[in-house]
């Protein structure tokens, strides 16, 4: 697979990944994930925040708190962070 492809195929999984979140309920986010000591809400910033420059971490930080759409669609827009 060719680095471009590769790109491709993660930025698709990654805006799959917000679909699946998109639509959460408040409960939801606060379920229990399979991860263990943590909620399905922290291992979705975790995914999602793991791409973020200490530079833009704030901002995405800020985001966050107005929901996970906006800093997931952010991410998810870019290739890895340099």
């Amino acid at each position: 697979m060719e680095p471009g492809e590769a790109w491709t195929a993660i930025d698709d999984q990654r805006r799959a990944l917000v679909h699946l979140l998109e639509d959460l309920s408040e409960e939801e986010w606060r379920q229990s994930s399979l991860c263990e000591g943590w909620t399905v809400r922290q291992v979705a910033a975790h995914l999602a925040l793991q791409n973020t420059t200490w530079s833009a971490m704030p901002r995405a930080v800020l985001d966050a708190i107005g929901g996970v759409s906006s800093t997931t669609a952010v991410t998810t827009s870019r290739g890895p962070a340099h």
